[in-house]
């Protein structure tokens, strides 16, 4: 697994050892979809309910909105990681895919987080802004020694897979996801490319850790088999909202995937467990 030589950044080292256990992996909760979305997601009504049910799975690190974090702030024992969410869309608005700054690494720092996830969808008409924004809050997540994560993914989170991929192409996520590694970003999620093949090509080309994303709503089987491909393709766990909050069973889920990731058990074993 490719690390940056963080020898000179004694914070940057000690915050990833919270988002990453000591066999390289991370398993992501990010329960802030009702921040992003139009319409609210059920499972992320109690967010608190909803991260003890993640971490009792084997979720070690979660995406927070600096208000939940804030509310939620006497339940974090130091052994869970925390990436503040710096953006959000304007889901409203005419241009619902339109991101709206809405927290800094400076605030990051100050509520106690140990890093920023920064969501990075091209093709819109504020893209320009975007990546110059990627590339300040880079420098200043090395300046504090925060962990920096980005989201390089597909343009807005509540599209199908197949139709993003029909209009984008796997080319968008390896240009989109190279660019936070260029830009200095410690690792991404993104959206899966559609096969091991194209998955494995884009890990090998991005060089620093990669996480499937949970993407939309799935079947439990189709959705664990996709965690345990990306791995197989040498992706590092994953990052996930909607296929852990929306489950029957969050915890039983969020184990599913975490033994896929961490132990190497396959899908079909994995979903044996949920039943």
């Amino acid at each position: 697994m490719y690390f940056r030589n963080y020898s000179i950044n004694t914070g940057k080292t000690i915050r990833l050892k919270r988002i990453f256990d000591e066999s390289g992996k991370a398993v992501i909760f990010a329960p802030v979809h009702n921040m992003t979305s139009p319409k609210p997601y059920n499972g992320q009504v109690d967010v608190s309910d909803a991260v003890d049910k993640a971490v009792a799975g084997g979720a070690n690190a979660m995406i927070m909105s600096k208000g939940f974090l804030r509310l939620s702030a006497n339940k974090w024992n130091g052994q869970v990681g925390i990436l503040n969410y710096l953006f959000t869309y304007a889901a409203l608005s005419p241009d619902p895919i339109k991101q709206v700054a809405v927290s800094t690494v400076e605030e990051s720092l100050r509520i106690g987080a140990d890093g920023v996830c920064f969501f990075v969808g091209l093709s819109t008409n504020n893209d320009s802004e975007v990546i110059e924004m990627l590339g300040k809050v880079g420098d200043l997540c090395d300046r504090y020694g925060l962990v920096f994560a980005a989201e390089a993914e597909f343009p807005g989170f509540y599209q199908s897979q197949q139709s993003h991929l029909e209009k984008h192409g796997v080319e968008y996520l390896k240009f989109t996801a190279r660019l936070c590694a260029e830009l200095g970003c410690d690792l991404i999620s993104t959206n899966w490319t559609g096969s091991f093949e194209t998955f494995a090509d884009l890990v090998d080309y991005v060089k620093i850790p990669v996480l499937i994303n949970g993407g939309e709503k799935m079947p439990e089987a189709d959705f664990l088999k996709m965690i345990e491909d990306s791995v197989k393709a040498g992706g590092s766990g994953c990052l996930v909202g909607r296929n852990f909050s929306e489950a029957y069973d969050v915890t039983k889920i969020v184990r599913a995937a975490s033994g896929i990731i961490r132990e190497g058990i396959r899908a079909e074993e994995a979903c044996r467990g949920l039943l």
